[in-house]
């Protein structure tokens, strides 16, 4: 089942898929951006930016989405980063 519009149709079998791939009115690629657990900040920095430009995020954003992909030590530092700060973080203070 095709829709006239844009995307599939709600009865296709990727319909599901391409809503779950909605974030926040942001469409992400099949690609996804890797874990970080602390190790090379540098190199996950850079493939976050390549991700969020290839993928047109709006910039505000960056810090939310790469946060998400944050565990172990480096989700507990940003855990406690946050709690200690009182504006909203951007990808410059971030990165």
């Amino acid at each position: 089942m095709l829709s006239r519009g844009k995307g599939p149709a709600k009865g296709d079998q990727t319909y599901g898929q391409e809503q779950q791939r909605m974030v926040h009115n942001v469409v992400l690629s099949r690609m996804d951006l890797t874990t970080f657990w602390g190790d090379n900040p540098k190199g996950w920095l850079r493939r976050c930016k390549k991700f969020f430009k290839i993928n047109t995020t709006p910039f505000q954003r960056w810090v939310e989405l790469a946060s998400l992909y944050l565990e172990g030590k480096a989700e507990i530092w940003f855990e406690g980063y946050m709690c200690g700060v009182e504006s909203v973080v951007d990808w410059e203070e971030f990165s």
